[in-house]
């Protein structure tokens, strides 16, 4: 009760949490806003053209790591509004300059990509991915300036701009999807992911409309070596938990059907966004009473241990019934053709599980200065997806792939589970 108190005082006195408020309710909506969306886009769209978008997804997702060097992330940690910008200049240059080699090499090597993906669609659409990229980079470098400039409503905003318009998009090109291409997500995506960028760019130079005034050549090149470490070490981690997220999908469509892709894509997508709006929730008033208690005592164990209690509960007896009801569930809101996705899911529900729980005290390493060992879990992680691929090729089956898939997520999650413990002392 006490804790309610005080976080309730600090609500009525503090401009700032009234900001994180705002910030938090805006994030909320923006997550809940693609689940009313999934009912008429499981209707819409076929699984196999759900598991080919997914394949363009991620190859956008990589992309988008990889071309901005990681100094997205240094935008936030900037000494002041001009370097930031500055640091947005940069990002962007960086990002159209390597994204247009990259097309040039996605072209001449377009063929070759889409025999290894066993993707015909990628001869006619290997743009897309590059330009997908391209405004994820402009959307993220807007999110860290409102951040940085604490810009919250803004950031509200365009979280929300971001979500309707993707879910909007794809909905549209799912109702034309004769009349498209190829594959109307893979367009709806675009013009979505289009439409974000876009409004990002718009509020940008509305809110500050003489930024292009302090844009400096040579602060440029300072930023480009002041952060260095950034690609160095920032971008390498988030890089490889990006390709290991790649590596299942790009395996299924590869060895498998773009239909059972897309039963798998559907449910990681569906079991993981409702999951994420809790564990942000409860993991960010977690992490502020954790950062107390070690701070003023060396220690956040008790916190730790009274907060996993009640959430362990809640996942084992959620997703018991999840495990029971999957099929019937996705049949239900997304339609028959995706009985398959429910059966997917409870062969997945074990991971899910322990990741809830995980998730939620995983600020634990970040409090007791252990990012060091997030790394090393990103790399185990790739090694473990590598060896998935490998067992997976001896039986050619998807169910004993997804057994796996789970397994050995399952265990990456319970050492994580295990350092956060560990380490909540000093």
């Amino acid at each position: 009760m006490k804790l309610v108190k005080g976080f309730i005082n600090r609500i009525r006195t503090s401009d700032y949490t009234k900001s994180l408020l705002v910030l938090t309710g805006g994030t909320f909506i923006a997550q809940l806003i693609p689940i009313i969306f999934y009912p008429i886009i499981g209707r819409l769209f076929t699984p196999d053209q759900i598991g080919t978008a997914a394949i363009f997804s991620q190859i956008a997702a990589i992309l988008a790591i990889l071309v901005t060097g990681g100094y997205t992330y240094s935008i936030f940690i900037s000494k002041s509004k001009e370097e930031a910008f500055n640091i947005i200049v940069l990002v962007l240059s960086l990002s159209i300059f390597v994204l247009s080699v990259i097309c040039l090499t996605f072209y001449f090597l377009r063929d070759e990509i889409h025999l290894l993906l066993n993707e015909p669609l990628f001869v006619k659409l290997f743009f897309i991915p590059i330009l997908i990229a391209l405004f994820i980079v402009i959307y993220q470098c807007y999110n860290e300036w409102c951040v940085k400039n604490k810009y919250f409503k803004q950031l509200s905003v365009n979280k929300l701009v971001n979500s309707s318009s993707l879910s909007i998009a794809e909905t549209l090109f799912g109702c034309m999807n004769s009349l498209v291409l190829g594959n109307g997500k893979i367009y709806g995506e675009l013009i979505g992911r289009g439409i974000s960028a876009f409004s990002c760019l718009f509020s940008m130079f509305v809110k500050d409309r003489n930024l292009y005034k302090i844009v400096s050549l040579s602060v440029v090149k300072e930023c480009l070596t002041k952060y260095i470490r950034f690609p160095k070490y920032v971008m390498t981690g988030k890089l490889i938990n990006s390709v290991s997220c790649a590596i299942p999908l790009f395996y299924l469509g590869a060895v498998f059907t773009k239909e059972e892709l897309g039963f798998f894509s559907m449910s990681n997508t569906i079991i993981a966004v409702p999951i994420s709006i809790i564990t942000i929730a409860v993991s960010d008033a977690y992490r502020q009473r954790a950062n107390e208690d070690y701070n003023n005592y060396g220690s956040c164990r008790h916190i730790l241990v009274k907060t996993i209690v009640p959430v362990s509960i809640i996942s084992l007896v959620g997703f018991s019934i999840l495990f029971i009801i999957s099929p019937f569930l996705f049949e239900i809101i997304l339609g028959s053709q995706w009985i398959n996705a429910g059966i997917y899911t409870r062969y997945l529900i074990p991971m899910v599980a322990i990741s809830f729980v995980t998730e939620v005290i995983r600020p634990t390493l970040i409090i007791a200065s252990k990012q060091s060992y997030d790394f090393i879990w990103q790399l185990l992680f790739l090694f473990s997806m590598l060896l998935l691929i490998f067992i997976s090729n001896l039986y050619r089956d998807i169910y004993v792939f997804l057994l796996f898939f789970s397994g050995i997520k399952s265990l990456l999650f319970l050492l994580q589970f295990y350092w956060c413990y560990r380490y909540s002392i000093k």
